[in-house]
């Protein structure tokens, strides 16, 4: 079983290399029109590819590492479930103090204030983070201890009708985001909406500037400098 895991990991990693390094390539000098300034949906799909590979070293190379010492399954499990409440906190740490994570800056795209255009604030980016927040705190809390403190074994956990109810609690949640996603012209999610915020793309030049091969400086910059700083609580981190 070890092995097959192991393979598995790998085989995840490549996928990740194989798709971030030409995305990576794509948008490292693309440039945007003003007009696609909302236009984020392939941004955003590809982001969390680059993620992964920021975590692979905890999602990846620490598994290999578990499973070469024949850690218990249940161990494992607490394990991913930490390693993912860890990826929550570096969401919100880096949205709410740059507006990206790392996937984000790779593929040129920002979280802002829906309303004024200015870097969100710690307390909006655990708002935009509030779903995984929760189902992280549930999955630690409540999944290790059924595991630890009963007989149940890890096959009997999954096919729980506690694990079916987050499971399509989860589809259900997914699907609506989609819902709305195409439902606006900007492209909110849920969670953009509930944290008054909205992603963007930084690479938006002077129409003119584009046509004309002239040397320009993104517009999102310019517009950095004529908002207000939003205050940055410290809510979180």
């Amino acid at each position: 079983m070890y092995p097959d895991n192991i393979t598995r990991i790998f085989i995840g990693l490549v996928l990740d290399l194989t798709i971030a390094i030409p995305v990576y390539l794509h948008y490292r000098k693309s440039t945007k029109f003003p007009f696609e300034k909302y236009q984020t949906l392939w941004p955003r799909f590809f982001a969390p590819y680059f993620d992964s590979l920021v975590f692979w070293p905890l999602t990846g190379l620490l598994f290999i590492i578990l499973l070469l010492v024949n850690t218990p399954a249940k161990i494992l499990m607490l394990t991913s479930f930490i390693i993912g409440l860890v990826r929550t906190v570096y969401r919100i740490y880096f949205t709410g103090r740059f507006g990206q994570t790392i996937g984000k800056m790779a593929c040129k795209v920002k979280v802002v204030d829906a309303k004024t255009g200015a870097d969100i604030s710690y307390l909006q980016a655990v708002l935009r983070n509030i779903i995984s927040i929760v189902s992280t705190v549930i999955a630690i809390v409540f999944f290790p201890s059924h595991i630890f403190f009963t007989r149940a074994d890890y096959k009997q956990l999954i096919f729980s009708p506690s694990f079916k109810i987050i499971v399509a609690a989860s589809i259900i949640w997914t699907i609506a985001n989609i819902i709305v996603f195409f439902s606006n012209d900007k492209r909110r999610a849920i969670h953009d909406y509930i944290a008054a915020t909205v992603v963007v793309r930084t690479n938006l030049v002077n129409s003119k500037a584009k046509t004309n091969g002239e040397k320009f400086t993104p517009l999102i910059a310019k517009e950095k400098n004529s908002f207000n700083k939003v205050p940055r609580p410290y809510f979180y981190d």
